[in-house]
């Protein structure tokens, strides 16, 4: 018997093994299935079967912020997307890794060069025992959201002018899956192949494609062991970091170094 193979006769899909993927919008594509010959059996083609097939998506994880009252500020949450998920800005909780003294700045802003953000900042000194600054993103409704063919993770990310005019690397970006392990101590994780080096200061939004991700954390216990399955798994959360190895310093004085995030999505 012959290795049998498909092939797309109309319809502009695209079809990569077993797999049919639609062009830009839904489709109506005829398929061919062929069978090589061998020293047993002549060729053999089948008749073209047509399939509707329906086009991959893009899923909003997050467009727009507003701040909570000032009483229900707390570790969870500084404030919701507009899709209900829950937005805040953190550092390392270790004993001596945290220092909230120079909080310079925090909100959320719907006309940063017509982008809608939220942002914080503090001022640091190169003797900072601070490891990184961070933010996240929940999923709306602090639910989760599923993955059905996605290929790219679309997010605005950017920081002061300080941090950002370097144009170096910078900020890292990562997928925190919903479901945690270890008593609620881990979280499935798989971040960026490489950090974001900003292309220009002010708002700027990059396309990260998933195919590029490594794992950042499989938690013992998952047995999880590729990106693609955690991936797979329904998604809680999105973050940016700026670690210090990528701080802006300006000999020994307090530097500014803040994140803005502002939207998120999935796209095909």
């Amino acid at each position: 018997s012959g290795a049998v193979t498909f092939s797309v006769a109309s319809g502009g899909c695209v079809i990569s093994g077993t797999t049919l993927t639609a062009p830009s919008s839904a489709a109506t594509c005829s398929v061919t299935a062929s069978k090589a010959a061998d020293t047993a059996y002549l060729a053999a083609s089948a008749t073209p079967i047509t399939i509707n097939v329906s086009a991959i998506t893009a899923v909003t994880f997050s467009t727009a912020y507003s701040s909570a009252d000032a009483d229900t500020v707390n570790y969870s949450r500084a404030g919701r997307s507009v899709e209900g998920g829950a937005f805040n800005w953190y550092q390392d909780s270790a004993p001596g890794a945290s220092d909230w003294s120079q909080f310079w700045w925090n909100g959320v802003s719907a006309t940063t060069e017509n982008v809608p953000n939220f942002y914080f900042g503090l001022g640091f000194a190169s003797t900072t025992s601070v490891p990184y600054i961070g933010a996240f993103v929940k999923a709306p409704s602090d639910g989760s959201i599923t993955l059905d063919g996605q290929t790219k993770l679309k997010i605005a990310v950017w920081g002061n002018d300080e941090v950002t005019s370097r144009k170096l690397p910078t900020f890292k970006v990562f997928v925190q899956a919903k479901d945690s392990y270890q008593s609620g101590a881990c979280f499935l994780e798989a971040e960026a192949g490489s950090l974001i080096t900003p292309a220009a200061i002010g708002a700027q939004t990059y396309t990260l494609n998933l195919s590029d991700f490594k794992i950042k954390n499989n938690c013992t216990g998952s047995n999880v062991t590729t990106v693609a399955e955690i991936l797979a798994k329904p998604i809680g959360a999105i973050h940016v970091q700026l670690l210090k190895a990528n701080m802006y310093f300006s000999g020994t004085a307090l530097s500014a170094n803040g994140i803005n995030v502002g939207p998120i999505s999935f796209q095909p």
